[in-house]
C-alpha cells in the first residue's frame, strides 16, 4: 500500500506511472531503452545468422551498416543508463576489462579463427 501511494505521488510529480522504467522514469530511467536497444542489437544479429553470415540482407539492407548502427544505439543507451543510474563505472570497467582479455583468450585459441586469420592476410 506504501509503495503504490509512493508511485503515485512520483508519478504526479515526476511523470506517468504507467512508465517509471522510460527515459524519465522512477526508480531505473532509461530501463526500457536499454532493453529495447538490446533487443534490437539481437533482432539484427538473427539476420546476420539468418543470412548465414552475408553482409546483405534479402530486403537490400546492408547487415554490418545495421548492426554498427545498433550497436550505436545500444551504447548510448547503455551510458545514459549508467549515468542516470549512478551505477559504478569504475566496476564496469574493471568488468569490462576482464571479459575483453578472456574474448580474447578464446578468440586466440580457436583453431578455425587462427586458420582463418590466416588466410585472409
Amino acid at each position: 500500500m506504501i509503495a503504490r501511494f509512493r508511485r503515485a505521488v512520483i508519478a504526479f510529480f515526476v511523470g506517468s506511472p504507467t512508465l517509471p522504467y522510460a527515459i524519465s522514469g522512477y526508480p531505473w530511467p532509461g530501463l526500457s531503452k536499454l532493453a529495447e536497444e538490446s533487443g534490437e542489437v539481437i533482432q539484427v544479429l538473427g539476420k546476420i545468422v539468418g543470412t548465414g553470415g552475408e553482409v546483405e540482407h534479402w530486403d537490400g539492407t546492408n547487415l554490418r551498416d545495421r548492426v554498427s548502427e545498433e550497436l550505436g544505439d545500444l551504447c548510448a543507451a547503455i551510458h545514459f543508463f549508467v549515468d542516470k543510474n549512478n551505477l559504478d563505472r569504475d566496476m564496469i570497467v574493471a568488468q569490462y576489462s576482464r571479459k575483453r582479455q578472456l574474448f580474447e583468450q578464446w578468440h586466440n585459441a580457436d583453431p578455425i579463427k587462427r586458420d582463418a586469420d590466416r588466410t585472409s592476410r
